[in-house]
């Protein structure tokens, strides 16, 4: 399996989570077997490691130096970014935003 679909499993995971755990937003009472959950996981994962590389590319001083040793945008997403397995923690501010 290529880094695309396993980089990002955990997060993908995560919100899939969230996603059934609030009922109205994917209601998986219906007839979803586990393969179309994990090809769910899938696309969840494979955008999480499209956005970090988009993310990376647009980077400023931080990743200079690695494109300028030839690292591309998804080297460095998959070498330096690593898998979202647990929700960071909201500041106060951040959930008043």
């Amino acid at each position: 399996m290529s880094k695309r679909n396993t980089q990002f499993r955990g997060f993908a995971k995560l919100l899939m989570d969230e996603l059934t755990a609030q009922g109205d937003l994917l209601d998986l009472n219906r007839d979803y077997d586990e393969s179309m959950i994990a090809k769910y996981e899938q696309v969840i994962a494979q955008r999480a490691y499209d956005l970090a590389c988009h993310a990376v590319t647009y980077l400023g001083e931080e990743t200079a130096w690695l494109k300028c040793k030839g690292y591309t945008a998804s080297q460095i997403a998959e070498n330096d970014v690593p898998d979202m397995t647990a929700w960071p923690e909201l500041r106060e501010a951040d959930e008043l935003s």
